[in-house]
């Protein structure tokens, strides 16, 4: 299983807080049916214990700050305590009819609530570009969401950990979606076949059927990216499975399909709704492959990304990763990529034959710095990546359809 990149030594994003709860922030996502409810119950549990927690230490220090300690405990317990209260005076998922859904990211929430329409109140975690959803930290909100939720959708494979301890330790047992466990199944983009295959057979172009020279760069004799380390045929399995599923667009379809499923079987008397909701989406993403393979005709580019996150869509798109693996590999562990390998992928890209760079805007670090800089010291085009919605974007098919289209912006230039 690849590793996900929280251990890189990134640049410090903003996290959700971990501890103080405004009444906004605890009612957010949650079923208000009540501060005395089963739920909010479990909150104040929660909440207690985090208190406990932090407000024990060693037994000279307790026995001094005891009484300020104390007051700080029950100063904030009050605080949740009316903050829940103030949810019960608000309308929920509960007290309007609508089904519960929760998302680890709003990618996922999206699918969700292209399916449910206004049937479903859907709430997500990690919602903001600004954020890294490998470094994002649990708080009682998600909690208290998933404590509340009849469905759930994770992306799983080590991507979004928090999610599954959150849901190990609640007492809910919602339907659970993990989307890489769909990408993972057969005929899957992750499935081992897949793996070894480089996706050929999933976005329909094997390495056999593309002549390189024509498009200007003949790569067989190059040194920066010949037949060495692993770059033979750009098989793009670079260290297992690749977690960023979300750019699949068949995976995506499997995600809305079993959200489909689950919806029609919790709520039959809206079924006609939830069967459009559903084409729609499926419409659309047919519509964007379709897209995605006239592009692919006239597309063989070859490109390094800092991370595989477009990996899927760019295989799709007729792109060819020729990242060295062992940076991959290396970047995506604690100690981060070696001088020596890091110097490799600089090499490449002032060698000429990188046609285009591709940076994740929310996870960058020092060496995507000097990534960057090199590729615009060399004149090669950047493609910027986002694991989340940029600003303005609320939907799925919008947020691949504008992928696309900066993807043909930047293959222009190359």
């Amino acid at each position: 299983m690849r590793r996900c990149c929280c251990g890189r030594g990134r640049r410090s994003r903003p996290r959700w807080p971990t501890s103080a709860m405004s009444p906004a922030t605890a009612c957010s996502g949650s079923r208000r049916s009540g501060a005395t409810s089963p739920t909010n119950l479990k909150l104040i549990l929660i909440s207690f214990r985090l208190l406990l927690s932090r407000g024990t230490g060693p037994a000279g220090n307790r026995s001094t700050m005891r009484n300020r300690t104390l007051a700080k405990m029950v100063a904030t317990a009050a605080a949740l305590v009316l903050a829940l209260t103030a949810c019960s005076q608000q309308a929920g998922p509960a007290d309007s009819g609508k089904l519960a859904a929760f998302a680890s990211t709003n990618v996922w929430a999206s699918i969700i609530q292209a399916v449910g329409g206004d049937h479903v109140e859907v709430s997500a975690a990690v919602t903001s570009p600004e954020q890294d959803p490998h470094e994002y930290e649990a708080t009682v909100r998600d909690k208290a969401a998933v404590i509340s939720a009849d469905l759930v959708v994770i992306n799983g494979g080590g991507y979004d950990t928090w999610a599954e301890t959150v849901l190990a330790s609640v007492d809910n047992t919602p339907t659970v979606i993990n989307a890489m466990e769909l990408a993972q199944g057969p005929g899957g983009p992750a499935a081992p076949d897949a793996e070894e295959d480089g996706h050929a057979e999933e976005d329909g172009h094997s390495e056999d059927g593309h002549d390189h020279s024509a498009d200007g760069h003949d790569h067989g004799d190059d040194e920066g990216h010949g037949d060495d380390e692993g770059h033979e045929g750009h098989s793009h399995d670079h260290s297992g499975p690749n977690e960023h599923v979300f750019y699949s667009m068949p995976v995506a379809l499997a995600v809305a399909e079993q959200v489909h499923a689950d919806l029609v079987q919790r709520d039959p008397d809206h079924a006609a709704d939830y069967d459009a909701n559903f084409q729609a989406f499926s419409d659309g993403i047919r519509g964007l492959q379709d897209r995605a393979a006239q592009v692919r005709t006239n597309t063989h580019l070859h490109l390094i990304s800092t991370e595989p996150v477009l990996e899927y869509l760019l295989a799709d798109l007729g792109a060819h990763d020729v990242t060295p693996p062992e940076f991959v590999r290396q970047s995506e562990s604690g100690g981060g990529a070696s001088v020596a390998v890091v110097d490799e992928v600089l090499t490449m890209i002032g060698s000429g034959d990188i046609d285009i760079v591709v940076l994740n805007g929310q996870t960058q670090d020092a060496t995507s710095d000097r990534l960057q800089s090199a590729a615009e010291a060399a004149g090669v085009p950047i493609l910027g990546a986002y694991e989340t919605f940029p600003e303005g974007v609320d939907d799925y098919l919008t947020w691949i359809d504008q992928a696309i289209v900066e993807f043909e912006k930047v293959a222009a230039t190359a």
